[in-house]
């Protein structure tokens, strides 16, 4: 009997060092989380764009931009602008929206889907606005369009995305597809988002280089701002996609338990879902576990 007592007690005591050890590895984790996700939103928000609107407004030979577009080359500064809020800043954002959200109390996937439909939508904005610009800008002038890597890459990244978008919409936004086929879709869904991050950045970085040909004779002032600018940008973006990457970094809920298990387990709940959030209640809602590491948070993205 005193063997069992010892026994239970070694357990027990096991048991509370397993689950402190969880929630110092939790909380480590949550600092560095925000640590990263503060870092990227400081570069692309407070030095990227600030760079950007600086060069667009006094280095370009245009200096500034126009409301009412004549193809001039204030016409054409709307695009790298434009390029940079929608590309590197809101679909930055977006991409991230599931990583944070529930870190910060907003548990409701339906809010979590909201702000990233809201997100990739202006991006969505920025980018056709960017593209009609520069394609007006050329025909006005009379410069060949897609004449340059920059351009025949920038296109193949605005198609892509275009596609993206509109999967976002069918698949995850509207309530017309089966679970099964959101689940099929979404590890295709998260690569296509991480791609993007990563062709818009290199659109970016062509499009500094090739403007910076053209105002060869002007390089002193804006040579060093729009270094910058692709310098900043390439950082941010591999932060941010260093959180999407890493599994301990994905979107957590809590546990669901009571009758909310119930419900799922007789199906009330699957059809929800946009990703593994579905097949994640499925899984474990008819398992009873006494780990309390088990019952803080489950990974649902």
């Amino acid at each position: 009997m005193f063997r069992d007592v010892g026994r239970g007690a070694r357990v027990e005591m096991e048991r509370d060092d397993k689950s402190s050890e969880t929630r110092n590895n939790s909380l480590t984790l949550a600092i560095l989380f925000w640590a990263l996700l503060s870092l990227s939103q400081l570069m692309v928000w407070f030095v990227a764009l600030p760079l950007t609107v600086v060069w667009v407004a006094e280095d370009l030979s245009s200096h500034g931009l126009e409301l009412k577009w004549t193809g001039g080359a204030k016409t054409f500064n709307w695009h790298p602008l434009l390029m940079v809020i929608g590309f590197a800043a809101l679909a930055g954002d977006g991409t991230l929206v599931f990583r944070c959200m529930s870190r910060i109390g907003v548990s409701s996937k339906d809010v979590q889907k909201f702000l990233h439909g809201f997100l990739m939508t202006l991006a969505m904005v920025c980018m056709c606005v960017g593209l009609a610009a520069v394609f007006f800008f050329h025909n006005t002038q009379g410069f060949a369009n897609l004449a340059s890597l920059h351009s025949k890459l920038g296109l193949a990244t605005a198609i892509q995305f275009g596609v993206q978008f509109v999967v976002g919409i069918v698949f995850y936004a509207l309530p017309c597809m089966p679970a099964y086929w959101r689940r099929l879709l979404m590890p295709y869904h998260r690569f296509a988002g991480k791609s993007l991050l990563v062709l818009a950045t290199m659109c970016i970085l062509t499009g500094i280089q090739e403007k910076l040909g053209f105002e060869s004779a002007k390089r002193s002032a804006d040579l060093e701002t729009a270094q910058a600018v692709g310098f900043v940008i390439v950082y941010a973006v591999a932060i941010i996609c260093f959180a999407l990457s890493r599994d301990e970094y994905r979107r957590y809920e809590q546990k669901q338990t009571g009758g909310e298990a119930k419900h799922h387990r007789s199906g009330g709940g699957g059809g929800n879902s946009s990703g593994g959030g579905s097949s994640g209640g499925g899984g474990t809602g008819g398992r009873k576990s006494n780990d309390p590491s088990e019952k803080a948070l489950l990974p649902q993205e």
